[in-house]
């Protein structure tokens, strides 16, 4: 064959392949893109029937087949679109691998997972699963990675919406109502606990799960199927992390790009003056968090006593759990008396659900900063970074010796290596984790009434803690402590701090104590406890804590409903909640008299 034969045949495949990928693109696309949505949603109505519902073992085999038939048509979909969404060969090829490389390697892991699916089998098998549970896995798996995908095609709808005129506290308040509504509806279904729950229950514990808090009125352990456990789960690292972090992070990292409006919105929920560091804080929020979780629960892993979960399936389960709950300051436990069966076993395993819990709580622009200090040379502490520092430092000495000091006062029967660790404990999961080596309502009432300081001041600025935070208070106290030495400008580490941080702070400080009060009155309504036990579960309530000296479960209902909106107040912070529900008033082109009111 000649070269101008070559040449005549190149041309005419090429103009072959523009004229289909054209028709494709105009006329084909579209129903494919349909059909593409309808079998996404028939994978997610399977994955649900299979985890939430009981139904006839002969179907199985039927939801196999069908399963079999999504994976295919997802293949298909990637490939084909890969090949005719452009007419033009090269750029096709280049440009559709930029924008959607991530969901060309999830189609490749798919295909993977058919080809390797005896030795996926097998490799399970290995961590004692049961023959009827390897088809269930497997197909668990698979479904998995097509929801991924929906994800990314999701994130990229997000990050082509606008939100110029939606308030952005709205947004972040509105993320946490959407997941706590559909984790109602998931932990409605019967095969998500082992025995009847009321749905007050459910919801009370939905929130408490995507808040971060711990307060439950049952024991997951026991209450709740495996199903049930791995929904709270996920909800704890929706809630940890927050649903537009997530979206945010997808839309721009797996799509390419987010819009300025986006990024405007971003900045006003991560309380962030620099637009520039936006896309930054988010890559390092969702980088550290799953890095930190995972290397946590390999710790856990290998730490967790065999004597109380011999399994190994079990104690991977454990360990993920337990580190997630721990970074997301989350406080639930899969231990029926939280960590006090574990403190006894094996205290090392506690001294790593605390580290987890501290790096959680300290923020995560402060853990970036921390690591800029280490790897740069000259590398200077931002003044957010020193006061979450100093602050954190104070309050972990100060709360480890009140403990020490208290448990000689009351002569607790403690070995000296359990002493330390209990103070470690009791001084850091107060700050919203929940966790507790031993029962509250067992200790003096100095130390409980320390808890409140511990549980209201909470963790540190964007963290996966809740309370007033402690950049908060220090401002607050800094200020007060400027006006009564007379100086009208507040000034910590050669910086001046503006007055609309100082506003901030106090706003924060007063509509805390007012919610907490307001909280503590209807409490007092419907309850017959002791005060102090009111006082401190609606303090453990808004800090997002999770402790109680034990009346959770007893509550009212009206009690629990209460509670619940006190956690998504306390989690969403009081001065957000209120911009959201609160419409912005137009600004003024005029300005009254000034006029001295006495206060104090």
């Amino acid at each position: 064959m000649s070269e101008n034969q070559k040449s005549f045949l190149s041309g005419k495949i090429l103009s072959l392949y523009q004229k289909i990928s054209y028709i494709y693109s105009k006329y084909v696309y579209q129903y494919f893109k349909f059909l593409f949505i309808i079998i996404s949603f028939l994978s997610i109505v399977i994955l649900l029937i299979e985890y939430g519902f009981y139904y006839p073992q002969e179907w199985r085999e039927i939801f196999r087949i069908i399963v079999q038939f999504i994976i295919f048509l997802f293949l298909a979909y990637e490939f084909i679109n890969l090949i005719f969404l452009r007419t033009d060969l090269e750029s096709n090829l280049i440009h559709y691998w930029k924008l959607r490389k991530y969901e060309i390697i999830l189609a490749v892991l798919v295909f993977l997972t058919i080809i390797t699916e005896k030795y996926l089998l097998y490799f399970l098998s290995q961590f004692e699963f049961l023959v009827d549970q390897l088809v269930l896995v497997y197909l668990s798996i698979s479904q998995s990675l097509i929801l991924i995908n929906n994800f990314f095609h999701f994130s990229r709808t997000v990050s082509n919406f606008s939100y110029r005129k939606i308030n952005p506290s709205l947004v972040f308040l509105g993320s946490f109502v959407i997941i706590i509504f559909l984790g109602f509806i998931l932990l409605s279904f019967p095969k998500m606990h082992n025995k009847e729950i009321s749905y007050i229950d459910i919801f009370f514990l939905v929130v408490s799960a995507v808040c971060v808090t711990g307060l439950t009125p049952i024991d997951i352990s026991v209450d709740l199927s495996f199903s049930g456990q791995l929904v709270v789960l996920i909800l704890i690292q929706l809630g940890g992390l927050g649903l537009m972090t997530l979206t945010s992070f997808f839309s721009f990292y797996f799509s390419g790009r987010m819009s300025l409006t986006n990024q405007i919105m971003i900045k006003e929920l991560l309380s962030e003056y620099s637009l520039e560091k936006v896309k930054t804080i988010l890559k390092q929020i969702v980088i550290f968090t799953f890095s930190i979780e995972v290397l946590g629960a390999v710790f856990l892993y290998f730490t967790l006593p065999e004597s109380i979960i011999p399994e190994k399936k079990s104690r991977i389960f454990y360990a993920l759990f337990h580190s997630i709950s721990a970074f997301c300051n989350a406080g639930f436990s899969l231990f029926n008396d939280s960590l006090f069966t574990l403190s006894q076993k094996q205290p090392i395993s506690i001294y790593g659900i605390m580290f987890l819990v501290i790096l959680g709580g300290i923020g995560f622009p402060v853990i970036q900063d921390m690591i800029n200090k280490f790897s740069l040379k000259n590398y200077k502490f931002s003044l957010t970074t020193k006061i979450v520092l100093v602050s954190n430092l104070i309050l972990w000495i100060v709360g480890f010796f009140v403990f020490l000091f208290f448990s000689f006062i009351y002569r607790y029967n403690f070995e000296f290596p359990e002493l330390v660790m209990h103070s470690f404990v009791f001084t850091i999961t107060p700050r919203t984790a929940g966790f507790n080596t031993i029962p509250y309502d067992t200790l003096g009432l100095p130390l409980i009434f320390f808890t409140f300081l511990l549980m209201w001041i909470g963790t540190s600025p964007i963290s996966t803690g809740g309370g007033i935070k402690t950049t908060t208070i220090t401002i607050a106290l800094f200020h007060i402590l400027s006006l009564i030495r007379g100086k009208s400008r507040l000034e910590i580490g050669n910086k001046e701090i503006s007055k609309e941080t100082i506003i901030r702070a106090y706003s924060n400080v007063l509509l805390s104590l007012m919610a907490i009060f307001v909280g503590i009155f209807f409490l007092t309504i419907f309850e017959k406890h002791d005060f102090l036990k009111i006082v401190f579960e609606v303090v453990s309530a808004y800090g997002t804590v999770g402790l109680s000296l034990g009346i959770t479960s007893s509550l009212h209902p009206a009690s629990k409903i209460v509670l619940s909106f006190i956690m998504l107040t306390g989690r969403v912070g009081i001065l957000s909640f209120l911009l959201a529900l609160i419409p912005k008033s137009k600004e003024l082109r005029y300005q009254y008299p000034t006029e001295y009111v006495v206060v104090g």
